[in-house]
């Protein structure tokens, strides 16, 4: 079971990384955004890049935090509690700057008229990413500890 945990680990820390890249170059905005079709080619909203950057930051602290929870794994294999112990340490810092950076996401670079929509149809894509998010890290922790 170990291993699969192990295996399991490596898929999402690559698919985080990957989310983490497209996102913060601004390939997969249509995670985020719903594209805008005009003549002259398809557009995201204003703000969608910078949106995009910060959803990359949520994906950083995901892979932080499957990575430290495979640290923690590895350590109750190893049987090293030092090991154990700056591993779980590690993990909450980490799940610390998940919290801060979802919300910095949610929150940041809206003004009032903006923030308005925010919830409405067009942040939906938006929030479906996050809570997908908040839902994986939820599965992860359960399934590793």
């Amino acid at each position: 079971m170990e291993i699969a945990r192990l295996v399991l680990g490596v898929l999402l820390l690559v698919a985080f990384a990957l989310l983490t890249v497209q996102l913060y170059n601004g390939r997969w905005l249509f995670l985020i955004a719903k594209p805008e079709k005009a003549k002259k080619g398809t557009f995201f909203p204003e703000g969608t890049a910078n949106t995009g950057k910060r959803a990359a930051w949520v994906m950083v602290a995901c892979f932080a935090v499957t990575a430290t929870l495979m640290a923690y794994e590895m350590s109750k294999m190893t049987g090293v509690p030092a090991f154990a112990q700056t591993s779980s340490i590690l993990n909450n810092i980490a799940l610390v700057a998940f919290c801060l950076s979802l919300l910095w996401t949610l929150f940041a670079g809206r003004d009032e008229q903006n923030y308005r929509d925010r919830f409405k149809k067009d942040g939906v894509r938006l929030l479906v990413l996050l809570l997908g998010a908040c839902a994986v890290m939820t599965a992860l922790s359960i399934l590793f500890v």
